[in-house]
């Protein structure tokens, strides 16, 4: 403190608040000798000290974060606090601090590990350094706590059903994220869910439900920060493409393994097993390597592919595109009839030998779309065109595709005769 030579007392900078004694003198002047008398003088030195609250819910912090300080707003006398030990300057003191959260010495606060998502109140106090008695004030701060967690979506996973029983679609919680590191079931709760044939677990499993037709299913699942108040959550998805014929022959591959054939090739099989439509790969393939797909040969019965040579092989397996010979007679089922001079007309060697015949050829709807009497005589070979006289008009090209034929004939015992197959056209 200092006084002033007119009596006043003035309070110094840093000068802490409290009850402060002067005494001082006065003498007459020029008494001889001195006249004096002496006096003290109380002092009560009260600085203004004001802790501010705080309020950081408008930018929010996540794990590892740390606010600005919460006595930026504080002043002592009008100015601003100085965290310190020094006359002047303030100490900060915790009063209320969440678990959590670390009220730092320069007044800042950090958010700790695992500290869920939330809203959270810290008091504090500052107090006048070497005031007395003490002088401090308190205020609160508000800290919102806002975890970043990402939900990813998964897949397109690719499921092989090769197995009876459910199967596993995997934990989806693998790309899934808590600020920045990958979820745990210790810090992250999933919803349990179904849809369809899909299921997920509260760890994250997805289950795939028994006898689960082939196919593309999704499920949507929601993660959520464990004991976060209010909820942070998000979503995602999950897809799973299963297959339960991966060669597409039409046997589930569970069958397939069941019946020793191959999975994973379309022409080992039994075709007594077929349960799924066939796929466009085995239809348009040609097993036999004899020039017609697997559709030109198999049939309408998808369980009972056709044999037209009765050898228990069938036709799609079988590289022999004729009849076996009877009365020396062989009829080649297989036309082309591109001008390559390659089974262009419909072959039945040596029918030439039995001039008394005749060949009719079917559609797969029953209607004759070709029909001669002494075939093979006089140019009369069926060259794929129609030539009958019901519903198909005459000289119309038929289309790709499977036909039957019937061919009659007389032997030369005089016995009548009847053959009959089927025929293929391929252009």
């Amino acid at each position: 403190m200092t006084l002033n030579t007119d009596g006043t007392i003035t309070v110094n900078s840093n000068t802490p608040s409290g009850t402060y004694t002067v005494v001082y003198e006065i003498c007459e002047v020029g008494a001889t000798p001195a006249n004096c008398d002496q006096a003290s003088v109380t002092v009560v030195v009260n600085n203004v000290i004001d802790a501010v609250d705080d309020d950081f819910s408008a930018t929010p912090v996540a794990v590892g974060d740390t606010t600005t300080s919460v006595v930026t707003n504080d002043t002592l006398n009008g100015n601003p606090v100085v965290i310190g030990t020094n006359p002047g300057e303030v100490t900060l003191t915790g009063v209320t601090v969440p678990a959590g959260l670390t009220l730092n010495t320069d007044g800042t606060i950090t958010v700790n590990s695992n500290t869920p998502s939330g809203t959270y109140t810290v008091v504090y106090e500052i107090c006048e350094v070497g005031a007395t008695p003490a002088n401090c004030d308190q205020a609160s701060v508000t800290v919102v706590v806002l975890n970043p967690i990402i939900a990813e979506d998964d897949g397109p996973t690719t499921i092989i059903v090769d197995t009876p029983g459910p199967l596993s679609g995997g934990n989806v919680l693998g790309n899934d994220t808590l600020n920045g590191v990958v979820v745990t079931v210790g810090n992250t709760d999933v919803t349990p869910t179904s849809d369809g044939p899909l299921s997920i677990d509260a760890d994250g499993n997805i289950t795939i439900a028994s006898n689960t037709p082939a196919g593309t299913y999704t499920i949507t699942y929601q993660i959520c920060e464990t004991g976060a108040n209010p909820p942070n959550c998000d979503t995602a998805t999950a897809t799973y493409i299963i297959i339960t014929d991966s060669d597409g022959d039409g046997v589930t591959n569970i069958d397939e393994i069941s019946d020793g054939t191959d999975p994973d090739d379309f022409c080992d099989f039994n075709p007594e097993n077929v349960s799924l439509p066939f796929s466009d790969a085995f239809l348009s393939a040609d097993c036999d390597n004899d020039g017609l797909t697997n559709d030109d040969e198999y049939g309408p019965d998808p369980n009972n592919p056709l044999d037209s040579d009765g050898d228990g092989l069938a036709d799609f397996l079988d590289n022999n595109n004729h009849s076996p010979a009877e009365d020396d007679l062989e009829i080649f089922n297989l036309v082309t009839p591109n001008g390559d001079n390659d089974n262009d007309v419909f072959v039945i060697r040596n029918i030439e030998l039995y001039p008394n015949n005749s060949v009719e050829i079917y559609n797969r709807w029953g209607v004759l779309v070709y029909e001669a009497i002494g075939y093979g005589q006089n140019g009369k070979y069926f060259r794929g065109v129609s030539e009958g006289r019901v519903t198909i008009s005459q000289a119309s090209e038929l289309p790709v595709g499977t036909y039957f034929y019937i061919v009659k004939y007389v032997n030369d015992n005089g016995e009548n005769k009847e053959r009959s197959g089927y025929l293929y056209i391929n252009r």
